[in-house]
């Protein structure tokens, strides 16, 4: 069985392992959304985007072959964005560094690789770049085992200072995954924010208007989310109450037909 978030597939076991600190988990996932990044069924953008997440945590907790694999997908990830015409002076730095690291350890390929960059030794002088780089790969290595602060902060980091609406659809991606890892252990805390964070990413389909069956799936999961923390009581109903409120009543009954528990929650607000 199959889980369609954000356009790639995700076997469930491959992240319920991996959230349990599973090395191989981390790499079957990440592996998977290589193979999907190398097909035409999955955009291209997307399957990057979890690669690399998942290609992170893995890195994090893992030998010299992961870093190497970050490594690459951040590659890809630049060629990705120079064809849409964006500037990947950041990214260049950090492939550079984790070459470099490979590298000092004896990896003579690394040394090539970074010697095909191009870019010089320049890229060492940025500390705050590298400082940085190194932070992340310090929470990633806490939150590859469940660690919710760890978890939480990744998704704080990259959401700081900016509203809902100007999240980059590529952010929205990006912490899909890290959240998706972070509510396997069912903390409603991190769950909240995957279901937002699915609802964004809901509006941005319906938006676009060239995938409604995502929307919906993402819509239907969301609610699902809302639904079971406000049957568990976890204090997490005005979330489910604020969606309620913006449902169409196609919405409604498509989410009431997927998820009959939310009827419980509509009827009492005289909203059906």
């Amino acid at each position: 069985m199959h889980l369609e978030t954000s356009s790639i597939n995700i076997y469930p076991s491959d992240m319920a392992a991996a959230a349990a600190g599973d090395l191989d988990g981390y790499r079957r996932l990440r592996d998977f959304a290589i193979e999907q990044a190398a097909g035409d069924t999955y955009p291209l953008l997307e399957s990057l985007i979890a690669a690399e997440c998942y290609a992170r945590f893995a890195a994090a907790i893992g030998d010299a072959d992961d870093r190497k694999a970050l490594a690459l997908i951040l590659q890809a990830r630049i060629d990705e964005r120079e064809a849409r015409g964006y500037s990947n002076e950041r990214h260049l730095v950090e492939v550079a560094h984790h070459f470099q690291v490979l590298a000092d350890a004896g990896d003579a390929e690394a040394t090539d690789q970074l010697a095909r960059l191009e870019i010089g030794p320049v890229w060492q002088a940025d500390e705050e770049v590298v400082r940085d780089i190194r932070a992340s790969e310090a929470e990633f290595s806490k939150a590859a085992y469940g660690n919710t602060q760890a978890l939480t902060s990744l998704i704080d980091v990259v959401v700081s200072g900016k509203t809902p609406g100007t999240v980059s659809f590529g952010d929205l991606v990006y912490i899909e995954h890290i959240a998706r890892v972070g509510s396997e252990s069912g903390n409603p805390e991190l769950l909240e924010r995957l279901a937002m964070i699915l609802c964004a990413r809901r509006k941005f389909e319906l938006h676009q208007g060239t995938n409604p069956r995502l929307a919906d799936s993402l819509g239907v999961e969301a609610v699902s989310i809302m639904v079971d923390l406000a049957l568990r009581n976890c204090g997490k109903n005005d979330l489910l109450h604020q969606a309620i409120s913006e449902m169409t009543w196609r919405d409604v009954q498509g989410y009431a037909a997927a998820v009959p528990a939310l009827l419980a929650f509509i009827a009492p607000m005289g909203a059906a």
